[in-house]
């Protein structure tokens, strides 16, 4: 927290804040803190990955405190699964079922809309958002691997979101956004540990 308070100045200025769940073990009111700062700036964006299932196995509590601040959610299935056990939702509900739920919960910041996306490997990528009227959901494909290309999966989850968050910083729409996010792990996986000097760029 105080290193947070010492360099507040570059949360004045940045525009999009992005927390890994892992945060939230040791983290919490720092956290929190920029979420808010978030909610209470115009024009702010707040972005959460779960990170991990454990995440919502042991710190639920702290999903549960910070959900309401969150704009754009980013997890995979298992986590998704693990987030539906927090929230008190149906065992049964498929992902994209839970994906539409989590969009129902209270948000702090009602004029934005809440985005909700989890990744399946190779299976499609799932995506709701809601408004102020609907909730629009939506399954995108993901394109297949050569497997013989795949060396290593590390990272690929990170890809993701920098994928997606390079051009949700931009106001591409959210397929675009999905596009760049398959980009950037599928490369990633051609790749051993989490480089990017060789990655093909994304169109």
């Amino acid at each position: 927290m105080d290193h947070l308070k010492k360099n507040w100045n570059f949360v004045e200025k940045a525009s999009l804040f992005y927390v890994s769940g892992f945060q939230l073990a040791s983290h919490k009111e720092s956290v929190v803190l920029v979420a808010k700062h978030a909610v209470e700036s115009p024009g702010k964006t707040f972005a959460f990955n779960i990170s991990a299932p454990y995440v919502c196995d042991i710190f639920g509590d702290r999903v549960l405190d910070l959900l309401p601040f969150i704009d754009v959610l980013f997890g995979n299935e298992t986590e998704a699964q693990s987030l539906a056990k927090v929230l008190g939702l149906n065992e049964r509900l498929d992902i994209q079922e839970i994906a539409i739920e989590v969009c129902k919960f209270n948000k702090e910041n009602k004029e934005k809309d809440r985005v909700v996306v989890i990744t399946q490997g190779a299976d499609y990528v799932v995506t709701s958002v809601t408004s102020k009227e609907s909730i629009e959901s939506n399954k995108f494909p993901v394109k297949l691997l050569d497997p013989t290309s795949i060396v290593d999966s590390n990272a690929a989850g990170d890809a993701f979101v920098g994928g997606f968050l390079s051009q949700l910083i931009e106001s591409r729409d959210l397929s675009t956004c999905v596009r760049a996010g398959i980009h950037g792990a599928q490369e990633v996986l051609k790749h051993s540990g989490c480089s990017v000097s060789r990655v093909n760029q994304f169109e």
